[in-house]
């Protein structure tokens, strides 16, 4: 059964976007992006994203704090197109190799335009064990 995107259900994302655990609004962006197709709570979002974006080249942060901004900014690459050559930029960066290969995972799972073009562009950047990953991916 596919819950209909409605008022009720609108409510309810915009409550997940004002909690007070930032992992939890991250979190419900790839799923407000499946359902509002309008652009509905676009405005909501953007402030959201922004912080995101920020966090991915934050050295103070983990890798483990890291992928789930990334996998979550990845989610919602429709509502902003820096978003996809923000993420692509961690491929061939200093970036460690765990990281760089969800990355490229995150990458892969989208139906983005430009996500192929930045994968093609990070081949050569990329260290050697992730080459033939990359070439799957375009695959």
């Amino acid at each position: 059964m596919i819950v209909p995107w409605d008022t009720s259900l609108q409510s309810s994302f915009r409550s997940l976007l004002k909690s007070a655990h930032p992992g939890l609004a991250s979190a419900a962006l790839p799923l407000i992006a499946r359902w509002d197709t309008e652009g509905t709570l676009a405005p909501q979002l953007k402030p959201l994203v922004a912080q995101l974006r920020a966090k991915l080249n934050d050295p103070a942060l983990s890798d483990d704090q890291r992928i789930p901004v990334i996998v979550n900014l990845v989610g919602v690459h429709n509502l902003d197109p820096q978003i996809v050559p923000a993420v692509a930029s961690l491929l061939g960066s200093g970036a460690s190799l765990p990281l760089q290969t969800k990355t490229l995972e995150s990458l892969g799972n989208t139906r983005g335009s430009s996500t192929g073009s930045e994968l093609v562009a990070a081949y050569l950047r990329v260290p050697a064990e992730l080459r033939d990953a990359v070439l799957g991916q375009l695959i």
